[in-house]
Order: structure tokens, then C-alpha cells, then sequence
């Protein structure tokens, strides 16, 4: 997981030659730290921000997006758990994204953030990675 200045100087790397000014990379990281966005997923988060402002393509960091959101899902479960092995770990997560998960409240959610496309494309972004994980892990 980097920390702020590995994100930024990473999306500056990226987008500086689009125009995007540090100050705005890092107003939007800020940002996402107030709203309390996963660490985990920032990076790629802001990817997607910056490609479809941009008119870019962002199929690629919304999909990141969901894999990094089940990592952190996962690191949270270990930490909160740090006895439990991988195995129960995968398989509560897959009982709780099977019996338990609301994907709609997740898109209202997401809708307030980022708009209707962003939480379309984060939702099910999200539930591939999950059915991928559990399929990949299980």
C-alpha cells in the first residue's frame, strides 16, 4: 500500500503531461482520506477519476478499484481476526458477499461519491472481484 507521496508522485508521473496540476492530486487524495476511501484503493481510485474527467479510458483502475477494495476487505477481516487462518477467512467472506452483502446499498452509497457511472462501474467492479477471490481462493 503506498502512502500519500508514493500516490502522488506516481499519478503525477501518470497525468502531469494531461494537465493535472500536484495541488489537484492532492486535494483529491486529501479528499478521499476525509471520506475515509481504503487506502488501498486510492491510487487506482483517482486513476478513475482523472481518466473519465480526462475522456480517458477507465476500465482498467475501476477494475483495480474492486480488487483493491477485497484486499482491504480481506486485511480488515484478518485484522480483526489475526487467529483465524486464510481458509475460515475466505470462507466468511464468501458466506457474507453470498447471504449478506445489500450491492444496492453499496450503489447509493457510491452514487453520492462519484455520480451514477462511478457507482455502476464500482459496484460491479467490486462484486467480479469478490466471485473472483472467493473463486481464485476457496
Amino acid at each position: 500500500m503506498m502512502n500519500k507521496e508514493q500516490t502522488i508522485k506516481k499519478i503525477m508521473e501518470e497525468y502531469e503531461k494531461h494537465g493535472i496540476q500536484r495541488e489537484v492530486a492532492e486535494i483529491v487524495y486529501d479528499m478521499a482520506i476525509q471520506k475515509d476511501v481504503p487506502r488501498e484503493t486510492i491510487y487506482q481510485g483517482m486513476r478513475f477519476i482523472f481518466n473519465q474527467k480526462l475522456g480517458l479510458d477507465w476500465t482498467e483502475p475501476i477494475t483495480k478499484v474492486g480488487d483493491n477494495f477485497v484486499e482491504h476487505a480481506m486485511n480488515v477481516k484478518r485484522e480483526e481476526n489475526p487467529t483465524a487462518t486464510e481458509d475460515v477467512l475466505v470462507r466468511n467472506f464468501k458466506e457474507e458477499i453470498e447471504d449478506n452483502f445489500d450491492w444496492s446499498e453499496l450503489s447509493a452509497v457510491t452514487a453520492s461519491i462519484g455520480g451514477t457511472i462511478f457507482a455502476d462501474g464500482l459496484t460491479s467492479s467490486i462484486k467480479d472481484a469478490s466471485e473472483r477471490f472467493v473463486r481464485n481462493n476457496a
